[in-house]
């Protein structure tokens, strides 16, 4: 046993490891620390060249893309996959083209594709999607998160769009936020962060005045900054590549050592280091992106060219690292994880090479829902008037 601030993890005889909260009157099992299935249950062909993948309201259909610089007829494609088929049921003929993310919200999913700008999707009937709308963005649409009503378009050296859908089949330019090499995106009680890649940190805005946006400060990372995620004043935020310092050649010492998670205390005054968990794998080059995702008492690390880390946070001051999964396939060999959706009892993941992948074990859960996990968010497409 091990106890730490109120936790002792029991090893069982079956191999299993389960963290017990021993800090009130009754102990309280809060699920396994080392999954027992480590093993994808299934995984799907049909899904080619897959960039990222969302779950819908009901839990019941998952949404993918997979971008025109893979797929066999250089064609972006959107696939819908019914979770208690296990199958696709819908790949509509219409062409995204080169796709990177997804998100969605109330029947819509959003899609950025680079010099394609983002596309509106109404899946409001999953099995018959149509587009909404396409939206010329700033630059090159990389990440995306949508919430209340509002888009955040990461442009790369353009920095963030802002767009009110309040009507998806109209959206409405807002405003831009300069921000630098911008990757990936998520909002949390009216502060947007922003992994920022060459510069390796995390950009914090206050957006409670969307018409005036305003810098709050930098999180430096020991690595490249892409995926971000924040629940309940913590930010988790995944990196790659190299770490700070010297990482010229591959005999120096920053070099390959930025895979990892790192984790801070956050609010708009400032932030505070939790800790920072290094995934010994490597650096290779190329096409590659990577996310984390809070689900329950795991953190899920999408590190490309690596598989997916699973990192047990139910002590956010000692985590562990309890699994890497693979996502190769026998016909391709390795394989690129670029993106992650849970819903309780199963994890997901999109291979860029192909395929969407399904591990099930009964210690997963889903994710707080957005109203939950992001707390309150100023109604900020009211504080913006449209022009008459």
């Amino acid at each position: 046993t091990e106890s730490k601030t109120g936790y002792v993890r029991i090893m069982f005889s079956d191999g299993n490891v389960r963290n017990i909260d021993v800090s009130g009157e009754g102990d309280v099992d809060l699920g396994e620390v080392s999954a027992a299935q480590k093993s994808w249950a299934t995984y799907t062909t049909e899904v080619e060249a897959a960039m990222d993948v969302v779950v819908d309201d009901s839990n019941r259909y998952l949404f993918a893309i997979g971008t025109s610089e893979r797929t066999s007829d250089k064609k972006g494609h959107f696939y819908v996959y019914d979770i208690l088929s296990d199958k696709v049921v819908a790949k509509p003929a219409f062409n995204l083209g080169n796709c990177r993310q997804i998100d969605y919200e109330n029947g819509f999913c959003y899609v950025t594709s680079r010099e394609d700008g983002m596309w509106i999707i109404d899946v409001s009937d999953p099995l018959n999607p149509v587009i909404a709308n396409h939206y010329d963005t700033s630059e090159m649409a990389t990440g995306i998160t949508v919430y209340s009503d509002t888009v955040f378009v990461a442009n790369r050296q353009y920095g963030v769009d802002v767009v009110d859908v309040t009507d998806p089949y109209n959206p409405v330019f807002l405003t831009r936020i300069q921000t630098g090499e911008v990757q990936s995106l998520d909002v949390y009680e009216d502060m947007l962060f922003a992994g920022i890649w060459g510069e390796q940190k995390v950009l914090v805005v206050d957006i409670s005045d969307i018409t005036a946006p305003k810098e709050l400060y930098e999180i430096p990372l020991d690595g490249r900054g892409d995926g971000v995620y924040a629940e309940k004043g913590v930010l988790y935020a995944a990196t790659r590549h190299h770490a700070r310092g010297d990482s010229s050649t591959t005999s120096t010492p920053a070099y390959g050592k930025g895979n990892g998670l790192e984790a801070y205390e956050i609010s708009k005054e400032g932030y505070v280091k939790l800790f920072g968990v290094k995934f010994d794998s490597g650096y290779e080059s190329g096409f590659d992106m990577w996310e984390a995702i809070k689900a329950g008492n795991y953190v899920y690390v999408a590190n490309t060219f690596n598989g997916v880390f699973v990192i047990d946070v139910t002590d956010v001051n000692n985590p562990i690292t309890v699994a890497n999964l693979k996502c190769d396939l026998p016909s391709t060999g390795t394989n690129n994880v670029t993106g992650l959706a849970v819903i309780d009892g199963s994890l997901f993941a999109t291979g860029g090479k192909g395929g969407l992948f399904r591990l099930n074990d009964p210690d997963i859960t889903a994710p707080l829902n957005d109203a939950e996990r992001r707390g309150e968010l100023s109604d900020i497409c009211l504080l913006y008037t449209s022009p008459s």
